[in-house]
């Protein structure tokens, strides 16, 4: 039962990070940018450039996936734009 266990415990890891990556994937192959969401028609080339590294819209697509592992696994899930704060 022991070795069942592990096996299954051992299988888990690869399922869940290959379920992670397709949900990163997901959310960055939508069409448009994160970053209009932030964005006013008033806003200057450079403040939209701050707004995109602010969100680290700037960095790889790699470096991007290990912080939001990191938000996910501290329990940071983002902005909320129903509430229009933190949900924690």
């Amino acid at each position: 039962m022991r070795n069942y266990i592990i096996k299954r415990l051992l299988i888990a890891i690869p399922v869940l990070f290959l379920i992670s990556v397709g949900a990163f994937l997901l959310v960055h192959l939508t069409p448009g940018d994160p970053a209009d969401m932030y964005i006013s028609p008033d806003m200057t080339k450079d403040q939209i450039e701050l707004t995109r590294i602010s969100l680290g819209l700037d960095k790889p697509l790699v470096v991007q996936y290990v912080d939001w592992i990191k938000n996910l696994m501290s329990g940071n899930l983002g902005f909320s734009f129903a509430k229009c704060k933190s949900p924690y």
